[in-house]
């Protein structure tokens, strides 16, 4: 095997390459020259000179042809025939040498290896990730994000990368073949083509291809083809269970799936943004006050997309920013239907805050007039789906509200409220030159890479959170529920910190009763809502924490006994025997103590 790996290197090496495609040319065209030399010479001697003689005999050194009974005469003889063979071998190893790699890896390496579906704009970003081959940093100990420890002698070799393309006439595939990627062509839901592309030996599989549907049915596949064992409770191991990440753009889709007919992990671009989005430092709450002031936080999106419907529902998990200030959400898009699946999926968003849907025709002078004129939205986002329209709204944006703030506040100008700005394809844009108050967040450079889709760094302490209440590391076999779960106690525990702890500028272990209470009541109303929000709903049981039976079947109907307010939690506990408060609280002590 070391032989074949050699092999295989070499190849990558020299197979193809720009560089390396002069070579052949170079040791052809020396050959020739030499070989054309010679016969020449011993054409004009023997006095049979003719023209097509000579080409025949320069040519003949190439296909092994050659007066080579009159090597001994002439020096350029020998070194045509010298270089003729080496010309022939660089020639068919420049034209057959990719196939040679894909064959050799296919029959003799097919294992450790990584599979992407698709060379998409995100597909080439993590890629590179992979090919740049940066370890991700942790500060929880050397414990991979994945649940089992990372071989630091095997992560820092480069990885082997298969890509199952369906358009052979990508532009990108040259580029990748030339850093040693291998390519097979065809459908990713091909059952065949997952299993020549080896799913079953390979290290992990990306599954991303710009349709939730095919995704969703190479993730079928994939349990087909893969069989899962059901892991056992004392089992610690948990590969099987994060081989196979599985992008899903709709959430709708990853809420109701159910995860007995998929295999894989799900994520999100989307959700990797907006999540990024919130906790950064440079985030939506950047340079803002929500806790001194008594005014509703509110929130502009305009387009309301993928992206857009991200944003909201990332806000909406929230439930609110900060000291329990209510939400508002206004969402500006031209199509109405975006909005009405949004609600439809999530019905519950207007109870958790007050949302006003505005359909308008962007930069349009009704746009003008309802939003630029009556502007006093604490934080915007724009996610249009066309960035030349994006540019010119934040061109407008700057001159519209820049020329009030400064007729309204001439001695002390303020700055604009954020603005956060997604680009489709324009990831190098420096709009911060428009204006310092706007940021790019969704780079696909940043939410693609290896540490955000396979290490899972966003979820770090999420992963540490339920490992504390399972008191096992079980991510893997983890739903997406329940994960997302975790995820938005975590989010939700950075962004009070933000707002609460670090601008009071309160210390976490010296918080007062008051301030304690406060903090309850912030993370249990965030929990009811997160799940209101995902359709679960309220229903009374006299026996629930020791009754394991009743917790799974209101589980399996999304019912919930602590879906009460805050003030109902003390005669809750009483009946259950069992502190709600306190273990509403327990998660700040737990992150905090993770912190540290």
């Amino acid at each position: 095997m070391q032989i074949i790996d050699k092999i295989n290197t070499w190849l990558e090496s020299h197979a193809g390459t720009n560089i390396y495609r002069l070579i052949p040319l170079f040791l052809i065209m020396t050959t020739f020259i030499f070989a054309a030399y010679g016969i020449a010479h011993l054409t004009i001697d023997d006095g049979n000179y003719s023209l097509p003689q000579w080409f025949y005999g320069a040519f003949g050194f190439l296909g092994g042809n050659g007066p080579l009974d009159k090597l001994n005469h002439l020096v350029s003889l020998q070194i045509a025939a010298f270089l003729a063979p080496i010309s022939v071998v660089s020639t068919l190893i420049y034209i057959f040498g990719k196939k040679l790699r894909l064959w050799l890896f296919l029959t003799f390496q097919k294992r450790g290896h990584i599979i992407v579906c698709g060379l998409g704009l995100n597909n080439r970003y993590y890629i590179d990730s992979e090919l740049e081959n940066e370890k991700p940093e942790s500060n929880l100990g050397e414990k991979a994000i994945q649940g089992h420890y990372i071989d630091s002698e095997l992560e820092n070799e480069k990885p082997y990368i298969v890509v199952i393309e369906k358009d052979k006439d990508n532009t990108f595939i040259e580029k990748y073949e030339n850093k040693g990627v291998f390519f097979l062509f065809g459908d990713a839901d091909s059952k065949d083509l997952l299993e020549e592309a080896g799913v079953k030996t390979c290290k992990h599989i990306i599954v991303s291809t710009g349709n939730d549907s095919v995704n969703l049915n190479i993730s079928a596949l994939l349990k087909e083809i893969i069989q899962v064992k059901k892991i056992l409770p004392f089992q610690q191991k948990q590969e099987d269970e994060q081989k196979a990440f599985i992008h899903i753009s709709q959430r709708a889709l990853e809420l109701y799936a159910d995860k007995n007919l998929f295999y894989g992990e799900f994520f999100s671009y989307y959700e990797n943004a907006c999540r990024d989005l919130f906790l950064s430092k440079k985030n939506l709450t950047y340079g803002v006050d929500t806790v001194n002031s008594d005014e509703s936080v509110k929130l502009l999106i305009v387009g309301f997309g993928m992206m857009g419907q991200e944003v909201a529902f990332n806000a909406l998990k929230l439930g609110s920013f900060a000291n329990k200030k209510k939400l508002e959400i206004t969402i500006v898009d031209h199509d109405p239907k975006s909005y009405d699946s949004f609600l439809y999926h999530f019905p519950k968003a207007t109870d958790i805050a007050t949302i006003k849907f505005m359909c308008l025709e962007i930069l349009s002078p009704e746009f003008s007039k309802q939003i630029l004129d009556n502007f006093d939205f604490t934080y915007t986002v724009t996610a249009l789906a066309k960035d030349d329209l994006t540019l010119e709204l934040l061109h407008l944006l700057n001159s519209t509200l820049s020329q009030r703030n400064f007729l309204e506040n001439q001695d002390t100008p303020k700055p604009l409220p954020p603005i956060a700005v997604r680009f489709l394809n324009n990831n190098n844009i420096d709009i911060s030159k428009i204006n310092v108050s706007m940021f790019q967040f969704a780079l696909s450079r940043e939410i693609s890479d290896r540490k955000n889709i396979v290490y899972q760094e966003l979820d770090k302490y999420a992963r540490a959170l339920s490992t504390h209440y399972n008191k096992k590391d079980k991510w893997g076999g983890t739903s997406n529920f329940e994960k997302d779960t975790n995820r938005a106690a975590v989010d939700h525990y950075f962004v009070v910190k933000k707002e609460i702890l670090e601008k009071k500028k309160i210390d976490f272990e010296d918080v007062s009763i008051e301030l304690k209470e406060m903090l309850i009541d912030v993370e249990h109303t965030r929990w009811v809502n997160f799940h209101l929000l995902n359709g679960w709903k309220h229903k009374h049981a006299k026996i629930w924490r020791k009754n394991h039976e009743v917790k799974e079947e209101y589980q399996k109907h999304r019912l919930h006994t602590c879906l009460v307010s805050t003030d109902c939690l003390d005669d809750l506990s009483k009946q259950h025997q069992f502190d709600y408060k306190n273990n509403d609280f327990q998660i700040y002590e737990i992150l905090f103590r993770l912190e540290k």
